[in-house]
């Protein structure tokens, strides 16, 4: 328990609420703690995640771990963290998975409001919300980029994400992709981000590579982009799927109309 409570302080300096499932394992490298495998969830909360990990504004929530493949984070808000780069998660070589996550209010400096993405990162995030967050430079030029997430030498594979009203005070409201950066959109909603250069999207020193599948969007004005149900065999829309949903699809059987 006592390297547990170690490993998880590394990164995120203020938990409210509970978490109530947990696994890591540590091994010792020269210069940050290695997680060799890293879950840490909270029980889903009907309208969504509760339990909140804060940076309180004054550092990034998540960062300063080797984290591998295995480390997941699920039904967590990632929230108030604040730094020149990634202001909730900085990632570095790692490929975590987030799912049912919110990102919001975060803030850096220069780039990743959100977050930031280094050394060949390739996170997945499945069902998460990443708004709020923003990008300024308040010192000078050049102005801030990536009020979302920067994706340098990596990837970025989002599912049935929603990332909306984060902004930047020079370029890339949402996303700034180095010529080497992937940004994968899967069913996936990228609206009403702003920022003067590329609200949406911003690709940096030749471009990099946006790949967004035909239930995904991409555009200034939300209204454009409509949300799909959260959970679409919910027919009653009581947040629950049980018998009065399959009563109603029963009722429906037969034929459909032309």
């Amino acid at each position: 328990m006592a390297q547990l409570v170690e490993a998880l302080r590394a990164v995120m300096h203020a938990v409210r609420g509970h978490m109530h499932q947990y696994r890591a394992e540590r091994e010792s490298v020269a210069r940050a703690p290695s997680v060799r495998s890293l879950a840490v969830a909270s029980p889903p909360a009907r309208g969504g995640p509760t339990t909140v990990l804060s940076g309180q504004g004054v550092r990034n929530v998540i960062g300063g771990l080797v984290l591998t493949a295995q480390a997941r984070f699920e039904n967590l808000v990632i929230t108030n963290g604040r730094g020149d780069y990634g202001g909730g998660v900085s990632l570095s070589g790692a490929s975590p998975v987030f799912q049912n996550c919110r990102f919001v209010n975060d803030v850096a400096t220069w780039q990743g409001g959100a977050m930031l993405l280094t050394n060949v990162s390739r996170p997945t995030l499945i069902n998460c919300e990443i708004s709020g967050n923003s990008v300024s430079n308040l010192q000078g030029q050049p102005g801030g980029s990536s009020g979302a997430v920067s994706i340098g030498n990596g990837s970025l594979t989002l599912v049935g994400c929603t990332v909306r009203g984060n902004s930047a005070n020079y370029a890339g409201g949402a996303f700034l992709l180095t010529s080497s950066g992937t940004l994968v959109l899967d069913s996936t909603r990228v609206c009403g981000n702003t920022a003067p250069n590329g609200p949406q999207i911003q690709l940096n020193g030749g471009g990099g590579t946006v790949n967004e599948d035909a239930a995904s969007c991409i555009s200034n004005n939300c209204d454009d982009c409509p949300a799909a149900p959260a959970c679409p065999a919910d027919l009653t829309g009581d947040g629950m799927v049980g018998a009065p949903d399959i009563a109603i699809l029963l009722s429906a059987w037969g034929s459909c109309a032309d």
